[in-house]
């Protein structure tokens, strides 16, 4: 830890306290204030600790950032080893290892790095003497690469390799009835190419120690998935594949649209709110029986969950809309209230609660009620199985 970190946050410490002493002062002259200036003096109070607070957070988040290079450090003896059990000539390069992350971020990114890497050199990179053969070096390449863009940051795993071959991966989406022959046609190479992330795929013709296990992508997606990145595939036959995680900085702090359902504090990560509308209910359409509405020339499924709502306040009014946008598919979900955003520290559910598929945490608000943490991909996942509970009274 830094010295200059260590200063800086005795510094706040040292503010907070000054705040604290001064609440006293406050209370024993509320008697003789009017209800303007305690108004006034309490936000004040609250401005100055809110400032304080919010340094003290950048700090510590500071104190928890890690380079990504304790990932990628793991990976060239990693890379050495499966090239020569597998009879491979492989040069690993790594770019921007000083790109910081949170240290929790780090230690969930270790699996999913490391299956990614198995399938790069695997299924990737070819034997020296059929890279000759298409006029390549017998070396192949593998690039890790790091860098940040807004708040998140993007890894990128690059093989100058054979390229996935989408035929191959599309003959097995239809052998297991994964998806209909229309739909594979209606795909490019690089949608086709994602499609190794359906779960247990794989395109392995025999079992080895790196593939072939029943093991698949999906896996990575869902690690990815779980702590709010996510994962796109490009590849180019001969020419290689280019896999890109794009991961939060970190899940300490997570900012949340609050909504209230039914009198119950929910929040929606602030990332995945594409909007908010209100909408008369002459405006809901349906199809085949299932609502959707128009948004700005959008067509967007209508999720209604009569269990969650109290429908009884929503009578005669217009409805409150949050619109998802959850890896690219629009959502929209009908809410009681908007209650505005919020920054909160999240904390994962544990015991009979853990891994439910809707939820995905709780936060504490300042009022000491709890809020539930959704998780879009389960909003969008269980909105099929909630087909009895959606049609709109």
């Amino acid at each position: 830890m830094e010295q200059e970190s260590i200063d800086s946050l005795m510094n706040v410490a040292g503010e907070l306290l000054v705040a604290k002493n001064s609440l006293p002062y406050l209370a024993d002259n509320v008697a003789g204030l009017s209800h303007e200036v305690i108004k006034r003096e309490i936000m004040d109070k609250y401005i100055f600790i809110n400032r304080l607070t919010e340094q003290l957070q950048d700090l510590i988040m500071g104190m928890r950032m890690l380079p990504i290079s304790y990932v990628f450090d793991r990976y060239p003896k990693l890379v050495r080893d499966i090239s020569k059990k597998l009879g491979k000539k492989v040069k690993l390069e790594m770019q921007g290892g000083e790109t910081k992350l949170d240290k929790n971020m780090i230690e969930m990114l270790a699996d999913p790095m490391i299956h990614i890497m198995r399938n790069s050199l695997d299924h990737g990179v070819e034997m020296p003497d059929v890279r000759e053969q298409k006029g390549k070096s017998a070396m192949g390449n593998v690039t890790l690469k790091a860098y940040t863009q807004s708040d998140r940051i993007i890894i990128e795993i690059i093989d100058d390799g054979a390229g996935i071959n989408v035929e191959r991966v599309a003959s097995k989406v239809l052998e297991k009835g994964l998806m209909t022959p229309e739909q594979i046609d209606n795909l490019d190479e690089n949608e086709m190419a994602e499609l190794v992330l359906l779960p247990g795929l794989s395109t392995a013709e025999e079992i080895t120690e790196f593939s072939g296990r029943g093991v698949g992508m999906d896996v990575v997606r869902k690690s990815i998935e779980g702590f709010g990145g996510s994962i796109n595939i490009k590849t180019k036959a001969n020419q290689g594949t280019v896999i890109t995680l794009s991961i939060p900085m970190s899940l300490a702090v997570t900012s949340l649209l609050h909504i209230q359902m039914n009198d119950i504090h929910y929040g929606l990560p602030m990332d995945s709110v594409n909007e908010t509308v209100k909408l008369e209910r002459s405006e809901i359409e349906y199809l085949h029986n299932e609502p959707f509405v128009y948004i700005r020339g959008e067509v967007i499924p209508l999720l209604f969950i009569k269990s969650m709502l109290n429908e009884e306040e929503m009578k005669d009014k217009p409805l409150s809309i949050v619109v998802l946008n959850i890896k690219d598919n629009f959502l929209a979900v009908v809410v009681n209230n908007f209650l505005g955003q919020l920054d909160v520290v999240q904390k994962p559910l544990v015991g009979i609660m853990e891994g439910h598929p809707l939820f995905s945490g709780t936060a504490l608000l300042g009022n000491g009620q709890i809020i539930m943490a959704m998780d879009p991909i389960g909003l969008l996942g269980i909105s099929q199985k909630l087909k009895k509970d959606v049609a709109v009274a």
